[in-house]
């Protein structure tokens, strides 16, 4: 290729960029971008540049970028034509929305399945659980078996660190109660977050079984129980944020 980068690959690392909205893999290909750029770059060290943000993209579990960066590496180390590249990424792009829509599928089953156990008012903690098996993904981080841990647990490990969910029941007639002028969380919430180590995630009650009280209340209510590294939600914000993950 030369002493100079080709301003294809610029054009085609730029495509790259305006497609990635992990903040990891940005910084990774903005620099791959501005590496490209500068009149001094040389092709050895962007395979380079290339290469790491392959390893790094897969670290955040993103195929369709890593995949990208390594077509872009293969161009820019000599082995592919812009033509071939060009083949490479349209491909890319055709797997990336089969994936996506396979995920898509995954989403909409969880919550079909999550939806029917939180309307069953006598589903437990572990029946909820149950609905993100072998989908341990969705809660953000690969799945981490544990021995000994509560059924109604699961942990995840994430760029970050491990993160422990932790699951009670939908039916929770006392999840909030009112306090003076304000709603408050109820003593269900304190006793599953006291006994739920940090980081994690505590999710228990849905606005329905909470009579009384408007959703918009529960939500807030629940939300609002503080403790470092702890966040306590609804199932009704569990749901949303998985259906808003389709959209």
């Amino acid at each position: 290729m030369g002493s100079r980068t080709s301003p294809s690959l610029v054009q085609h690392i730029k495509l790259l960029l305006s497609r990635t909205d992990i903040p990891a893999v940005r910084v990774h290909v903005e620099a791959a971008l501005a590496h490209v750029s500068s009149p001094k770059s040389r092709p050895t060290a962007l395979v380079r540049y290339l290469r790491d943000g392959v390893r790094e993209a897969d670290r955040y579990g993103r195929w369709d970028v890593s995949a990208r960066l390594h077509h872009l590496a293969e161009f820019a180390a000599g082995r592919l034509t812009e033509e071939q590249l060009d083949e490479r990424l349209a491909k890319a792009d055709d797997d990336t929305a089969e994936l996506r829509g396979q995920i898509g599928e995954q989403i909409a089953e969880t919550v079909r399945r999550l939806t029917a156990a939180i309307d069953n008012p006598d589903s437990t903690a572990e029946d909820l659980r149950s609905c993100f098996k072998h989908r341990e993904w969705l809660l953000g981080g690969a799945f981490l078996p544990a021995r000994g841990r509560a059924a109604h647990e699961v942990a995840v490990l994430r760029a970050d660190g491990v993160h422990v969910w932790a699951f009670g029941r939908a039916n929770v007639p006392a999840l909030v109660e009112r306090f003076e002028d304000r709603v408050v969380p109820g003593g269900d919430v304190h006793r599953l977050a006291a006994r739920t180590g940090t980081p994690a995630t505590v999710v228990l009650g849905h606005p329905r079984y909470a009579t009384g009280f408007e959703a918009t209340e529960v939500r807030e209510a629940v939300a609002s129980y503080w403790r470092p590294g702890l966040t306590v939600m609804t199932y009704a914000s569990l749901t949303g944020s998985l259906e808003r993950m389709t959209t």
